[in-house]
């Protein structure tokens, strides 16, 4: 489904990506961690378009991704980003509605379609019961819902999530994620998640991608990425790996 090649990208002389490689399957959950200026987030924009491609190559459905128009490329990709601010006061359902842009034209309005779609959307993210709130008198956790819904109603094949639970508390954090593994595995999305949270990707990401200095350490299942020797390299601290008791996932703690 998304195929990159030798992909790198500089702010200035430096490169923030460096010649990375790797493709992604339909239906695939995957996790792209790492320290701080890996290069993660800065690969997650450029798989959506929003950094231009500056070496190498992309390609969505074996076509270049600079090749789709912006409005073809959101009917196809969903994009969460770490923080959703807006200039105006909106409610819950204004901003859900937003994400059906992609499928109106320059002279139409939403339709019944249209808003069956919003209504399921917020539904699948347990938002639909706040509908008429307005958008910046939520929890932090109850934005990142319905921002989430949003990229829902896009009806997209890829959702790309950039670090959406790093303001939220553990509970939000796991409800957060719960949902994207029932939409991943209700509606077959590809997701891809960019997160500091290694023990949540471990237990929620059927793929890691494991980044340092713009380039892929480590890419396949928690169990081979999530190592001691592995973790303690890249991030350059003490860890031990424990087995988690109910799914025996690599459970990361700091050694004191």
């Amino acid at each position: 489904m998304i195929t990159i090649k030798n992909l790198s990208f500089a702010y200035s002389d430096e490169p923030v990506v460096d010649k990375v490689t790797f493709s992604i399957e339909e239906s695939e959950f995957v996790g792209i961690i790492g320290p701080n200026g890996a290069g993660k987030s800065t690969l997650l924009k450029l798989m959506d378009g929003i950094l231009p491609l500056q070496a190498g190559e992309i390609q969505l459905q074996n076509k270049p991704l600079q090749e789709y128009a912006r409005k073809q490329l959101a009917k196809l990709i969903g994009f969460v980003p770490q923080n959703f601010t807006t200039a105006f006061s909106y409610s819950v359902n204004d901003i859900v509605l937003m994400g059906r842009y992609p499928h109106l034209s320059s002279f139409s309005s939403e339709n019944i379609k249209d808003h069956q779609i919003v209504e399921r959307s917020m539904k699948s993210t347990d938002v639909w019961h706040f509908r008429q709130r307005q958008f910046e008198e939520l929890s932090g956790g109850e934005k990142q819902r319905v921002v989430l819904a949003s990229a829902l109603a896009q009806e997209p094949q890829i959702l790309l999530l950039d670090e959406p639970t790093s303001s939220l508390d553990i509970k939000y954090q796991q409800q957060f994620y719960s949902i994207l593994q029932e939409l991943q595995q209700s509606r077959g999305l590809t997701i891809v998640v960019v997160t500091h949270n290694i023990n949540l990707a471990a237990h929620y990401c059927r793929r890691l991608i494991l980044l340092k200095s713009g380039k892929i350490i480590a890419d396949g299942t928690a169990e081979k990425v999530i190592t001691k020797k592995m973790m303690e390299s890249v991030y350059e601290v003490g860890v031990e790996i424990l087995s988690h008791p109910k799914d025996g996932k690599p459970l990361l703690t700091l050694t004191t």
